[in-house]
């Protein structure tokens, strides 16, 4: 019996320290000199800010996003009745906590050809950053921006389409990243209140993990680099078909259709640190006939340690793309 125990207390020994060594593999770090940056579109907002900055400090000439196309752009009917409804708090504002989206429905017949659009909005800061918003009208983006800690009035002309048969106003509070927090206190068109026009309001809760797919992801990546201050026109977008498995492979394959006949000769990819060694295998196995390829992990500020079957899962998924490119 007191055999049968010590080995199986020495199997779960090697067990943990391979666990606790092989966690070093997952992390690959081998910047190149290069001006190009490579963003996977899958990218937390933690990540996007630090890697924002190491794009406006180390003076970067353009930038491609490589991302999924929408499997879906449409807001349906359907999506925002999953969804719970947010009443106003004592001071009379909507409170969004950690990320998220508030939206209202209008009637159509509500609104003229051309209207104003106010939104009254304040935040609090993270780590010297304040809550990003995007506002749209239906699927049309119609600004996005950084608050302050001071309420201020956001006034926007929009103009609806004959074609529209609804009428959506989203607010997407979107670096959902620590304790930042977004006040809406009044929201008005035409300088009525939305609340005595509004058929409905809706809010989904990123912790909720809708599927909400009105713009891809990688337009919101866009956005925000271009809203710290990067000049878009030199921001390209790399589509790719959808894929459900092994985002990663599937992103790096349509980089290298992409890259076939660029100019471009080297290339740094910013990705997530125990992510990035399996970013730079699929990527440099993809593109290394066309360039020269490096990794810049990045360690953003977590909320809570990666969970034991999280580890596991980056240690198998590392496994199998070794196992991938093997074979191939």
């Amino acid at each position: 019996m007191k055999k049968t125990a010590f080995i199986a207390s020495g199997i779960l020994l090697i067990c943990t320290l391979l666990y606790i060594i092989s966690g070093s593999l997952l992390t690959f770090n081998k910047p190149i000199k290069s001006p190009y940056i490579l963003l996977e579109d899958w990218i937390s907002s933690s990540v996007l800010e630090e890697a924002t900055n190491y794009i406006v400090e180390n003076g970067i000439d353009s930038i491609f996003i490589v991302g999924m196309k929408n499997p879906n752009t449409s807001v349906s009917k359907k999506e925002f009745d999953k969804t719970r409804k947010l009443k106003k708090n004592k001071n009379n504002e909507y409170i969004l906590y950690w990320g998220g989206i508030l939206g209202f429905e209008i009637p159509i017949e509500e609104l003229e050809e051309s209207f104003t659009l106010q939104v009254k909005m304040r935040g609090k800061r993270y780590a010297n950053l304040f809550p990003h918003y995007r506002i749209f009208f239906n699927q049309q983006l119609i600004n996005s921006g950084f608050v302050s800690e001071k309420d201020s009035v956001y006034q926007f002309t929009v103009s609806k389409n004959s074609t529209d048969s609804s009428a959506f106003v989203i607010i997407n509070f979107d670096n959902n990243f620590a304790d930042k927090t977004l006040f809406i206190s009044d929201v008005s068109i035409d300088r009525k209140d939305m609340g005595s026009i509004m058929l409905d309001n809706f809010f989904i809760s990123y912790s909720e993990k809708p599927d909400f797919n009105y713009v891809p992801k990688t337009n919101e990546i866009k956005n925000y680099i271009g809203d710290r201050g990067f000049d878009t026109s030199k921001v390209k977008i790399i589509e790719v078909g959808y894929a459900s498995f092994n985002r990663t492979l599937a992103l790096a394959k349509g980089a290298k259709k992409h890259f076939n006949n660029s100019k471009v000769k080297s290339i740094n990819i910013i990705t997530v640190n125990n992510h990035s060694r399996r970013s730079y295998i699929n990527f440099n196995n993809c593109l290394e006939k066309n360039m020269k390829v490096g990794c810049i992990p990045l360690s953003p500020v977590v909320k809570k340690e990666v969970s034991f079957l999280g580890g596991l899962d980056g240690r198998v998924s590392l496994l199998l793309t070794w196992m991938y490119w093997w074979f191939h």
